[in-house]
């Protein structure tokens, strides 16, 4: 016998379908361009901006998911390479001028546009900038000169010491010298081994040079 059917049910159907057996439509896959993009912005401004909007483009051709991503890296991108770009230009122009920032006593950076630290070259205190100098003209105030150099071991008690022989050397040419240090600052860049020899006055400024022994408190 068959079985009776079901008055619920239209001519041939069978048992209903139950919401278990509906199968959820499969979502496309995320991009991992998208993820790169994200990741390097916070690295790279250029780069995550670039990756960015390369993303974004394959995203919309292919389908895949992650465009929330992809923007986000623009967005970030764009807010680095703001941020980046004037401090590029800033760096590129202070590395172009003369004037040079000098850290008394320890290694720096850069030198002098004259040469790397030639003797009779000057440098005045720069305030706001960590006992930096930035070099002058001898004849106006100073607080820094160059008297010789030493080229050796960086650091070293021999650079120290022939760095004090050679101020000393200097200063005792020169009547009633104002009070002064000496010190070795060490080079990095066109000499990576050679040490200037700096006579510091330690009373304030001076004009004139200790080399020709016209130095003299500043007025």
């Amino acid at each position: 016998m068959t079985a009776p059917s079901d008055p619920t049910l239209g001519p041939g159907l069978g048992a209903p379908i139950g919401l278990a057996d509906r199968k959820a439509p499969a979502q496309p896959p995320m991009s991992g361009l998208a993820i790169a993009a994200l990741v390097v912005a916070f690295f790279s401004g250029l780069a995550g901006l670039i990756i960015g909007i390369v993303a974004r483009r394959q995203i919309r051709r292919d389908g895949t998911r992650g465009d929330g991503l992809a923007v986000a890296a623009i967005v970030i991108g764009a807010v680095r390479l703001v941020v980046e770009v004037p401090l590029a230009i800033l760096l590129v122009a202070g590395l172009s001028t003369g004037t040079d920032d000098v850290s008394v006593g320890t290694v720096v950076e850069s030198v002098p546009a004259a040469g790397p630290f030639a003797p009779g070259t000057c440098a005045a205190s720069v305030a706001g900038t960590g006992g930096g100098a930035s070099t002058v003209d001898c004849s106006v105030p100073h607080v820094l000169e160059v008297v010789g150099t030493y080229t050796g071991e960086l650091g070293s008690d021999a650079a120290r010491e022939e760095c004090r022989r050679q101020v000393a050397d200097h200063a005792a040419d020169v009547p009633e010298i104002p009070a002064y240090r000496a010190d070795a600052i060490p080079l990095r860049l066109d000499s990576p081994d050679t040490s200037a020899c700096v006579i510091i006055f330690t009373d304030g400024d001076v004009s004139g040079s200790v080399l020709d022994g016209s130095v003299v408190p500043a007025s």
